[in-house]
């Protein structure tokens, strides 16, 4: 468990690091973001504009339709861009919490210095055992947090 929670710690780290260095830019994404408002309602105006040229002059309409389609194509992709930058914050966060509220539990699980039934089942979600043909086994934990998942193999009571 202390490895896990060294690893679940250096983790934290990272997501910690990674929210600083977001904070530190987040002013520029929000430029960025007011910016690819700015464009989106420009380029609303635009195909405004074009529909009503579009009425107007039947014979290019299709022309009309090409510019119209690459305006919207634009906005889509700059809605987009928005959409990533807002998540990438909400995401960043969250993780960065995640992983805190698993490494306190992991620290109150070690002062304890032992596993009860409840910090078992908060800490492991399901425990897959299978036998094999030399009969040992391969014990395969689901964790509950964000852990990866850890095999062991036991061999006549020993871990191989």
């Amino acid at each position: 468990m202390k490895l896990l929670l060294i690893k679940i710690q250096e983790q934290s780290k990272k997501y910690d690091k990674i929210v600083r260095d977001w904070q530190r830019q987040k002013p520029a994404y929000e430029r960025k973001i007011g910016q690819y408002k700015e464009r989106i309602a420009s380029l609303r105006q635009q195909i405004e504009d074009l529909i009503i040229e579009r009425i107007s002059d039947r014979e290019h309409a299709s022309v009309y339709n090409g510019m119209i389609t690459k305006r919207e194509e634009e906005i889509t992709d700059l809605q987009k861009k928005i959409e990533e930058s807002k998540q990438f914050d909400e995401v960043s966060k969250r993780k960065r919490n995640e992983l805190k509220t698993t490494a306190d539990l992991l620290e109150k699980m070690i002062e304890e210095q032992h596993m009860n039934d409840a910090n078992l089942r908060l800490l492991v979600k399901t425990v897959y055992v299978h036998q094999n043909e030399d009969k040992s086994l391969d014990v395969r934990l689901e964790f509950n947090g964000d852990f990866e998942d850890s095999v062991a193999v036991y061999v006549e009571g020993e871990s191989a």
